[in-house]
């Protein structure tokens, strides 16, 4: 039968109708995701959904009227199936849904398990993601859908019909939910399929994690939980055993939930939640595995492990028997439990045992046993009747019982019991006795009260048996009244016993208490209340806040009786009281009203000022007492508290015994104010304190001049107070009248408010004829007056006594002050340095100085008709802390400054010799030399080596050469001078070089990896030298018997024929090695030629590669050197050596230094990350090695490693590490070539172009270029030249000259100060090594050909690559220039002298780069970078911005402004 599906499209489909769509073509319904990751829809919108497509079809069918009969029936089915498939999906739940991932153009196969009879039933129904609208795709063995891609496969399985789906091709759309659906029945299986493009990460919903207990007690309940992700609903069943739990199951409880990812406030990441799916079982009694497994595909299961602990008492013994334990005897009881962790509990006759001081002669002790048991013991020292009795050993859940008892044991009597009594009550007593039935007769019990018998009939008797073999012998009075306290005693044949009785009485007062009770506020206050009755009670004070009553602090009493007590009564304390009475027999309260009298007030003292100036403010204090109400104040017996003035207010303040400080202030005072005033409180007044209100007197309150300068203004400064008119001034006996001789007067008045004036006397352009006296008068009895000296202006200029020499630190040149136009009799001199005064010399003589570094003289002198007066400061010593600002300001003797210059000085640290070159040196024919000079200083210091008697050098550089003799020879013998010369500065030392024989010495000393139980070897291998070597173990010889671990070898390693050196490898070899092999060994050629190496004999193989299994060398010469390579790969290994000489102290520390973190300081290692390791070790010359390796390396490890020692001045080396990539390729494209081969020499792999011929390599000036070379073999440079058979050199040709740039690991061109070699293993390719040049800020005459050459050691060339470059100036536009209106000279304002601006100077600093006003500067000599702002305020006027630039000034961004 073909069936047709047909469709009703809704308004967004509009214009498609008709299309029919299977299962691979495209959805336009909007309707969201039915089973989406991640997206939880409702069962009423799946629901509606498919009844919405079902009614769809079957308005589609009726609308077109097309298809069969048959067509119309099956319209009719899929639309049943449709209303029964949205109730079951509806309703199922999504926890069964199961997931499958496949890519794109792979194939699905589900399968269906039908029942037979039910074939017809079943029905393949798909949903595609994105839509609501399911399709059939089969009905029992007749596949439905028209898509070839599909197939149904119908099988028998177990009684079964495998219904088994396959879908081949799959496309990337045809993700969706497969279900397997039977009318009536909820679907099964349903899958949802996600189809994954290839490439993309496929995501599977795992366990992440469990919680569970290990152990639980027996019948406790217990929860399981697995935790998975991603938090989609999965189907989770769980297993006890391998067998799965049924959810009908009462005993466990399955849940699940889902555990959100992120906390309260932030926002929802769906992919860090988690399922949780949990099971409780509420009672758990054996060992079991319990398992969730989710049903993905394939399914993941996570299995828990619980063991039951079951408590049981296994054992409970006696010792010894308790049969045959006789009276007297140690008895020992132990108890042995297992499966709890509770404390045993001993119980004898139903009651717990008792331990401590009270029973010293029996004791407890437990101890734990394995496996998880414990042991408790009872000890009796000595066993007697007393201990007869039922012992029983308790745990929770179980116990264990003995009975001991003695033989023969007699009835005895417990004791007799019973409770006091009230009046009227009855009365009941217990005599109980043990064991009285084993006596065989009956026991007479007879009762005595006070010694006599009691007559039987006067009380009631019982007697009744009692636990553990006990009888009761009950005594009872129905009314017993006070004369029945007394002494009972209980008599039987084998003892009595007796107790003291008493009849309670409840508690009263003994003493009544009033109801109302009156103290006096401030006084102190007491109350009893005493209280009789048996027992006596305990009696409190209690007062009432409010409904509730609270108990008084410190009321609580001692006895039958408590005192009510107020200290120091206030009116807080006024209020209900009650005593309270309690004991055995009752209680009582007896309440109390307490009531607060005050005392009368009074009026101790009043305070107030007599006279008063008009305006100002003053206070009148009165003290008071007992008065809490407002103090009232009068004025001539006229109240000022009824209506206060603005002008007035009163403060009032409690103080301490019933004080109060009362306060009238009064502000702004006038005349009227003047009067009798008094204060009262209530009935109480003072005394009269009378007030006298005067108006002001005027006066002068200063008078003063600004500094009297010829050709200055000259101000005379007035103050008055409370003057409003003019003052008088008086010039030389004269008053001055301002407007006939041309001088200014000026009045300033003060604030608002103020009665302060301030009158200026303006003399224009002062003269020596202005000196004289000057008066200020108000009145002729107020007035001040002030002498005036007119200074001329002197001329002063600051500058070096010798202009035309450096001013060097070790012959420092004085600073010269001229002083022209003034005497220095009367001024005084300062000196100041950044600001700071240094020296001060005050009329010439009297010298005072801040250092103890300086020296001052003071010459004199005539320029022209003036004098001259030089201030020389002199300088003992100088340091660079005497660089920079300098001034010398002339002051008058009142402080004011006459005149100032400044200088900036500049101090030179003289030449000297770090590692001045020995006196004599022996070298061994045939072998190259290298000394090195080097010099602090200056650093355009020149260093150059010459041979005497040739005035031209071998070699010069800046601060450091290195002389390099290949191959010396007897030619080359005789005096070398090492000169160094900066800015006339000359100093220089003589080395004598001559042939030495070849001296003995240790190479180096190897040992093998060292293994418990293996053999391992230690090779020390020697030069010239053909005898015996000692060997020797932690400064102990070896013994080398027959029978002992220890034996040696030698053999000859190389017969040098050019520089003749014989080399023997001397080898221990120790057998069967322990970890007492592990320490220091040595070999001794002499007691001082000797070589040692550290051996540690490990459990296992070491794994870790010895980074020092060479020692490396230092050139001669050399103080310190860091190596090792440029370049690090991201993830491999980065190893770094610094060498230090010997000629370093042992005690000076070494520092290790990444960018500015401190690694290591003086033995002590500062870094924290767990991949760095530093080493340290020491050669066999005495030299220091530091090690630094650093696994796993990262970008942040990138930077400059500087190794550098505390040495005066300190020695350095620097070597900057990039790290780059492991896939990145290098900078300029490789190529392996193999060049033709010589016997016996391997290859050499250069970097070639990718075409043939010379590599062209462009750069512009300023950059840094690297030169790349790969060579093969690796070449270790740190083994001696003697002993490798490569050499490797760096030239460079132009020109008709060829200059060395380098050989092996060592830089010999005099400009190598700009070059670096990066040298190290290639990570990339087995074999080779990387021999790369790198020359930094290139200028165009560094164009040339540049060749990489590796030699054998005969010199013969077997090797060669070369490289072209071409250095070119950069762009007019790239320059960086300032303005052309801005160069010249210019006034600097700060430092007060002339600045010069050149094209690209500034300052001692030239420029790198711009932006608009910006520009970045650099010194000249030193690594020091400054932004620098112009600015233009005004022609001829310039503002000039500094700030220093941090870290690399390349990346610095400037901004405009």
């Amino acid at each position: 039968m073909t069936a047709s599906l047909y469709y009703c499209y809704g308004p967004e489909m509009a214009g498609r109708k008709g299309e029919g769509r299977g299962v691979g073509a495209p959805t336009d319904a909007r309707l969201g995701v039915l089973w989406g990751r991640g997206v939880a829809s409702s069962p009423p919108l799946c629901r509606d959904a498919l009844v919405m497509a079902g009614v769809a079809a079957m308005m589609k069918s009726s609308c077109h009227g097309r298809g069969t009969l048959a067509a119309h029936r099956y319209s009719l089915l899929l639309l049943l199936l449709l209303v029964l498939l949205q109730a079951h999906v509806g309703h199922a739940s999504r926890d069964d849904i199961t997931r499958q991932q496949v890519f794109v153009g792979e194939n699905i196969t589900l399968k269906c398990y039908a029942k037979q009879d039910h074939l017809q039933s079943y029905r393949w129904v798909y949903i595609r993601q994105g839509t609501k609208r399911p399709q059939v795709l089969s009905s029992g063995r007749t596949l439905i859908v028209q898509e070839p891609r599909f197939s149904l496969i119908t099988q028998m399985e177990g009684g079964k019909v495998n219904l088994e789906l396959k879908l081949t091709d799959v496309r990337s759309h045809e993700s969706g939910l497969f279900m397997c659906w039977r009318q009536g029945q909820k679907p099964d299986p349903q899958v949802l399929v996600t189809i994954l493009e290839h490439g993309s990460q496929s995501e599977r919903q795992t366990v992440v994690h469990s919680e569970s207990p290990a152990v639980v007690q027996y019948g406790e309940a217990a929860t399981f939980s697995c935790y998975i992700q991603p938090a989609w609903p999965v189907r989770v069943t769980w297993l006890k055993d391998g067998k799965m739990i049924s959810w009908r199951d009462r005993l466990y409880t399955q849940t699940k939930k889902r555990l959100l990812g992120n906390t309260q406030g932030q926002e929802q990441h769906t992919q860090d939640d988690q399922l949780v799916a949990s099971l409780f079982v509420a009672s758990v009694r054996q060992n079991a595995s319990f398992t969730c497994r989710i049903e993905t595909s394939p399914p993941e299961e996570h299995s828990m492990q619980v063991t039951v602990r079951v408590p049981r008492v296994d054992s409970l013994t006696a010792e010894p028997d308790k049969d045959l334990v006789e009276y007297g005897q140690p008895l020992t009881l132990t108890c042995t439990v297992s499966g709890s962790n509770s404390e045993v509990l001993w119980l004898k006759d139903g009651s717990e045992l008792v331990f401590g001081a009270v029973f010293p002669k029996r004791r407890k002790q437990s101890t734990m046993h394995p496996p998880n048991r414990l042991v408790s013991t009872v000890h009796f020292e000595s066993i007697s009747f007393a201990d007869n009795g039922q012992y029983v050993c308790y745990i929770p859940g179980a116990s264990k019982h003995i009975l001991i008892n003695i033989e023969d044991r007699p009835p005895r009597l417990l004791g007799v019991t019973g409770n006091n009594f009230y009046e009227d009550e009855e009365l009941s007593l217990r005599c109980t006795t043990q064991y009285a039935k084993n006596a065989g007769t009956q026991v007479t019990i007879t009762w005595t009260f006070e010694g006599a018998v009691i007559n039987p009939n006067a009380y009631e008797s019982l007697t009744y048996p009692g636990e553990h073999n006990t009888t009761v012998h009950q005594l009872v009075l129905t009314h017993a009244s006070a004369r029945n306290i007394g002494t009972y005693q209980c008599i039987t044949p084998f003892g009595s016993a007796q107790i003291y009785v008493e009849m309670y009485a409840p508690p009263s007062l003994s003493e009544p208490l009033p109801s109302e009770v009156h103290f006096q506020e401030g006084e102190f206050f007491q109350l009893p209340c005493l209280t009789i009755g048996h027992p006596l009670p305990s009696v409190h004070w209690e007062k009432k806040a409010g409904d509730r009553w609270e108990v008084v602090e410190g009321s609580e009493g001692s006895g039958s009786s408590s005192e009510l007590i107020f200290p120091r009564a206030s009116a807080s304390d006024a209020g209900s009281y009650r005593c309270v009475a309690k004991s055995e027999a009752g209680s009582f309260l007896a309440e109390i009203f307490a009531v607060m009298e005050r005392p009368d007030p009074e009026v101790l003292e009043i305070i107030a000022p007599e006279t008063v100036i008009v305006g100002e403010n003053f206070t009148i204090q009165c003290t008071v007492r007992n008065w809490e109400a407002e103090v009232e104040f009068t004025l001539n017996g006229a109240s000022l508290m009824s209506s206060l003035a603005e002008r007035f207010n009163v403060l009032r303040y409690p103080m301490e015994e019933s004080l109060t400080e009362a306060f009238l202030i009064v502000r702004d005072s006038e005349l009227q104010d003047s009067g009798q005033y008094r204060c009262s409180a209530g009935a109480a007044v003072s005394l009269p304190a009378p007030v006298l209100i005067k108006l002001p007197e005027a006066r002068v309150v200063g008078l003063s001049a600004s500094a009297p300068v010829v050709g200055r203004d000259l101000n005379i400064t007035c103050v008055v107070n409370n003057w409003d008119g003019l003052v008088t001034f008086v010039f030389n006996n004269e008053a001055v009248e301002p407007q006939s001789n041309g001088w200014r007067y000026a009045i300033f008045p003060g604030v608002e408010g103020d009665t302060v004036t301030t009158h200026i006397l303006t003399v224009p352009t002062a003269t020596h004829h202005h000196s004289g006296r000057y008066e200020c008068f108000t009145t002729p009895s107020s007035s001040r007056s002030l002498n005036i000296n007119v200074w001329d202006v002197p001329e002063v200029t600051l500058e070096l006594q010798d202009k035309e020499e450096l001013n060097w630190r070790d012959a420092p040149i004085p600073i010269a002050c001229k002083i022209k136009g003034i005497s220095p009799d009367m001024v005084t001199v300062l000196f100041s340095h950044e600001d700071t005064p240094q020296v001060s010399i005050q009329n010439r003589t009297k010298m005072s100085t801040s250092s103890q570094l300086v020296n001052v003289a003071v010459s004199e002198g005539e320029e022209g008709d003036e004098p001259l007066t030089i201030f020389t400061l002199g300088f003992y010593s100088l340091s660079k802390d005497f660089e920079g600002l300098w001034s010398c300001e002339v002051f008058l003797p009142s402080g004011d400054s006459l005149s100032k210059d400044t200088l900036y000085m500049e101090i030179y640290e003289p030449p000297e010799f770090v590692n001045p070159p020995p006196e004599q040196l022996f070298q061994e024919d045939g072998t190259d030399l290298r000394l090195n000079c080097s010099v602090s200083g200056p650093p355009e210091t020149m260093v150059a080596w010459y041979r005497q008697g040739i005035q031209e050098p071998i070699v010069f550089d800046r601060m450091s050469a290195l002389l390099f003799i290949p191959r010396f020879t007897t030619t080359d013998e005789g005096y070398y001078v090492c000169r160094a010369s900066s800015h006339g500065r000359e100093i220089q030392t003589n080395t004598y070089l001559s042939l030495g024989t070849p001296q003995p010495r240790v190479e180096s000393v190897v040992a093998s990896p060292a293994v418990v139980g293996q053999e391992f070897s230690v090779t020390c291998t020697v030069s010239n030298w053909d005898r015996e070597v000692v060997f020797f173990h932690n400064k102990e010889p070896l013994d080398f018997r027959p029978d002992s671990r220890y034996f040696k070898e030698q053999q000859g390693v190389l017969q040098d024929e050019v520089e003749q050196h014989h080399l023997m490898a001397h080898t221990l070899r120790v057998a069967d090695a322990t970890h007492t092999d592990s320490g220091v060994v040595e070999c001794f050629l002499t007691t001082e030629i000797f070589g040692s190496i550290n051996v540690t004999v490990m459990d296992v193989p070491a794994t870790d590669v010895t980074v020092h299994a060479s020692q490396p060398t230092l050139p001669l010469g050399q103080i310190v050197q860091l190596s090792g390579p440029q370049t690090a790969f991201a993830g491999s290994e980065l190893v770094l050596t610094c060498v230090v000489s010997p000629q370093v102290a042992q005690d000076i520390d070494i520092v290790l230094v990444h960018n500015t973190l401190y690694l290591y300081v003086g033995g002590i290692v500062l870094a924290e990350d767990p991949r760095v390791d530093i080493v340290t070790d020491n050669t066999n010359d005495g030299s220091r090695i530091l090690y630094l390796r650093i696994i796993d390396v990262k970008a942040t490890d990138e930077g400059t490693y500087q190794c550098a020692t505390s040495t005066n001045p300190p020695a350095y080396s620097t070597l900057v590490v990039s790290v780059a990539a492991p896939e990145k390729p290098t900078e300029l494209p490789e190529v392996v070539t193999n060049l033709p081969s010589v016997p016996g020499v391997p290859d050499l792999a250069v970097t070639p172009m990718l075409l043939p011929g010379v590599m062209d390599v462009l750069g512009q000036e300023g950059e840094d270029i690297i030169l790349p070379c790969r060579i093969s073999p690796i070449i270790d440079f740190s083994i001696s030249e003697n002993s490798r058979n490569y050499f490797v050199k760096w030239t460079r040709g132009g020109g008709s000259t060829t200059q060395v740039l380098s050989q092996d690991d060592i830089i010999l061109h005099y400009d190598g100060h700009r070059m670096t070699l990066n040298t190290g293993v290639d990570t990339r390719t087995s074999g080779v090594m990387h021999y790369d040049l790198t020359l930094r800020q290139v200028v165009p005459e560094d164009s040339g050909v540049y060749a990489c050459t590796l030699f054998d050691k005969s010199l013969n060339q077997i090797g060669h690559r070369e490289i072209s470059l071409d250095v070119e100036m950069p762009p007019e536009d790239w320059k960086c220039e300032f303005p052309m209106e801005w160069r010249g000279e210019w006034y600097d304002t700060r430092y007060r002298q002339m600045s010069e601006i050149l094209p690209q100077e500034f300052k001692r600093s030239f420029c790198v780069s711009t932006s608009g006003e910006n520009f970045i500067i650099q010194h000249k000599w030193r690594q020091c970078f400054r932004c620098v702002h112009f600015h233009t305020e005004a022609p001829k006027l310039a503002a000039v911005q500094e700030h220093t630039v941090h870290g690399d000034p390349g990346r610095a961004v400037l901004h405009p402004g």
